[in-house]
């Protein structure tokens, strides 16, 4: 442009602001809406198909519903191009060129210029557009599609026009094929890119960038909200603090819980053997009767005075000291979150030496994961559960579940779906930790009570590589292990109220299991089947219509014959008295009739000849059981479907629980 002198330069700088002014704006107003558009279509895809999924697979509805804001505006764009082009080419230029510049010269070389290289304005509207899939998408690969287009276009042309002589008359052809073919090339080489990401994103090979990589944010804000808040305690606890608890942390689907109590068992009688640890701490969830059994030290719930000191000092120090009716509730954390503040506090004041950690439900995301260094990690059996909030596939409930591997401490999972054991592996890689899949203990004692369902045989043995993975980092060296008879104790010890237990009631047997999702309601019909031939079952209504059908398969398949189905709320008692602490009467924990009423309609579709009933209470409907069972030789009752079910039948049975060592009944007295 310089060489061909004054007039062209001026024809030049007219042409751009006539080109950019009047065209380029509104076509890059429209690219900021596509960009918008695709990122949010991006957005629900990734929410839908999990957040966690590092290599997702698109079918070719999900990649056009993605890109359809972008092919939208490229057909404007097509048209708002075509149009401005053909217009200021025939018509429209020479006049509008002339009017700013003044000059017939000027007006007659900004037509020319117009003329040879507008056409290649019209893939530049379009590949504008197509570049907002990508950088919505994919920024890494828009930057490395520009990369490409610079260096195999305009770099050989660069280096072209230095080594050559350029005269005059051929100028401005040198330019109109450097520039204009720039904007055609770009164009080729952004569809080429494009089409390259929608085949890997359809084939499941497309790398997800870590910035897209992250939980939901309700949970990112539980675990964020953790850490805040812990820092603020009175006694200002640090990382140092939380790690001097030894803590042994726990997450998976099923048996978490179970999971943590053997752990809890086996490091009780190794403190009573070698005086390590004296004082063990366990959080787990939910409860039954009361909250404090979320807080345990040495196995048993800590006491109502110092669940109340403990409290108020949490309580008072989030608040600023300041009276009950001028806390700002909305700065307090949410229940879950100050729970499991509460048992740091407890357990750090109280000078526990052990602390066993179940996850409320997650892992990566959960308010229990703020500790950077447990001595131990385990992941019990994986199922779907909490889809909503972890993601539709199984590998999305992996992802979260493995959050808890924290480098340098070793991680043990039990075994696990091939794409669950995948997810987990890829976890534990990109965290640097060694992980270790476990298989049944053969020292496990054959004809334990506590171990009669196979899953528990499962926990258990985790539980064990659990506690001698911790030994051998914490115990005394003479002491680096359970011993077979410290493994017997520990199971002969072991007690999970709510879990897979049996109480007998004259020639009434109850089984209750607080099993709350699919994988959980079939292990405990597995294991009521294992028991009993005939049985009348008492079933919840979490989940409706598939846990139903899911425990209605698991009988059949293990052949026992149901004779009743007894259907009820979370309602206790037929008078509305209760001396827990916590009462789950609330009316969206009460199953209204009609919702009752559908339930039996489920049933009786899956075994017509059942008898099914509805009881309003929990006490009417083991009254009802007992009737069933007074009319013939007694009965076996199967109590499932929810842990607040099961903490109710509990608290009604409770009177005529003996107090046994070997966890088929506990006491579970709510004081």
């Amino acid at each position: 442009i310089v060489l061909m002198g004054e007039d062209y330069a001026t024809a030049w700088g007219i042409f751009n602001t006539i080109r950019w002014g009047l065209v380029m704006v509104p076509v890059q107003a429209l690219e900021a809406s596509t960009l918008t558009f695709v990122g949010h279509n991006w957005g629900k895809w990734r929410a839908r198909v999990g957040v966690e999924i590092r290599r997702p697979k698109a079918s070719k509805a999900d990649i056009l519903g993605i890109i359809r804001p972008a092919l939208v505006s490229s057909i404007i764009a097509l048209v708002f191009e075509v149009i401005m082009c053909i217009c200021l080419s025939t018509r429209g230029m020479q006049p509008f060129a002339y009017y700013l510049s003044q000059s017939p010269r000027v007006a007659e070389i900004t037509e020319t210029m117009f003329r040879s290289i507008d056409w290649c304005y019209i893939f530049y509207g379009l590949d504008q557009q197509l570049a907002a899939i990508l950088l919505a998408t994919s920024p890494r690969w828009y930057l490395y599609q520009a990369l490409a287009s610079n260096f195999l276009w305009i770099l050989p042309w660069a280096i072209v026009v230095t080594k050559i002589q350029i005269p005059k008359t051929t100028a401005w052809t040198y330019y109109a094929v450097i520039f204009g073919g720039a904007l055609v090339f770009n164009f080729l080489d952004l569809v080429l890119t494009v089409s390259l990401w929608a085949w890997r994103l359809a084939k499941g090979k497309m790398k997800i960038e870590q910035s897209h990589f992250e939980g939901y944010l309700p949970s990112s804000m539980s675990r964020g909200l953790a850490f805040r808040d812990i820092h603020k305690m009175e006694r200002s606890y640090e990382d140092i603090d939380l790690n001097r608890l030894n803590l042994i942390h726990v997450a998976g689907t099923k048996g978490k819980g179970s999971t943590c109590a053997f752990a809890a068992s086996f490091l009780g009688v190794h403190g009573e053997r070698t005086g390590f640890p004296k004082k063990i701490g366990l959080y787990t969830s939910p409860h039954l009767n009361t909250v404090r059994e979320r807080i345990q030290i040495n196995s048993r719930p800590i006491s109502k005075a110092l669940f109340a000191k403990y409290f108020f000092e949490v309580l008072d120090r989030l608040s600023g000291h300041v009276a009950s009716n001028e806390i700002d509730w909305e700065k307090i954390p949410r229940y879950l979150q100050f729970l499991a503040l509460l048992s740091f506090h407890v357990f750090i004041s109280e000078g526990v030496e052990a602390a066993i950690y179940e996850t409320h439900s997650g892992g990566e995301c959960d308010a229990t994961n703020i500790i950077s260094q447990p001595i131990v990690t385990g992941i019990t059996t994986l199922g779907m559960d909490h889809v909503e909030l972890f993601g539709p596939l199984l590998e999305n409930i992996a992802w979260h579940k493995a959050g808890i591997f924290k480098s340098g401490s070793p991680a043990f999972s039990t075994s696990q779906e091939p794409e669950a054991t995948a997810m987990l592996e890829s976890r534990a890689a990109e965290k640097k930790v060694t992980l270790k899949f476990i298989n049944i203990d053969p020292t496990l004692p054959a004809n334990a009570p506590a171990l009669k369902p196979e899953v528990q045989r499962v926990n258990c043995s985790l539980a064990l590589a659990l506690v001698n993975a911790f030994l051998e980092e914490r115990a005394p060296k003479e002491h680096p292990r359970l011993t077979p008879q410290d493994i017997l104790r520990g199971v002969e010890h072991f007690a999970w109220p709510g879990r897979f237990q049996s109480i007998i009631e004259g020639n009434h047997q109850w089984f209750l299991d607080g099993a709350h999702n699919e994988l959980s309601v079939q292990k405990a019909a597995q294991w009521f089947g294992e028991i009993t031939s005939e049985s009348q079952s008492h079933i919840s209504q979490r989940d409706g219509g598939a846990l139903l059908k899911c425990i209605a398969q698991a009988l059949q398949e293990d052949g026992v014959g149901v004779q009743h189905v007894i259907f009820s709320t979370y309602k206790k008692t037929q008078d509305g008295t209760t001396k827990t602490e916590t009462s789950f009467e609330s009316p969206e924990l009460l199953a209204s009739q009609s919702l009752q009423e559908s339930y039996v309609e489920v049933w009786k579709g899956i075994d017509p000849g059942v008898r099914v009933s509805i009881e309003p209470t929990i006490e009417g409907a083991l009254e009802l059981a007992r009737r069933i069972g007074n009319r013939g030789k007694g009965m076996q009752a199967l109590v499932t479907g929810s842990l607040h079910l099961v903490g109710g039948a509990l608290w009604l049975l409770e009177p005529i629980i003996p107090s046994t060592p070997n966890g088929e009944t506990t006491d579970t007295t709510a004081d």
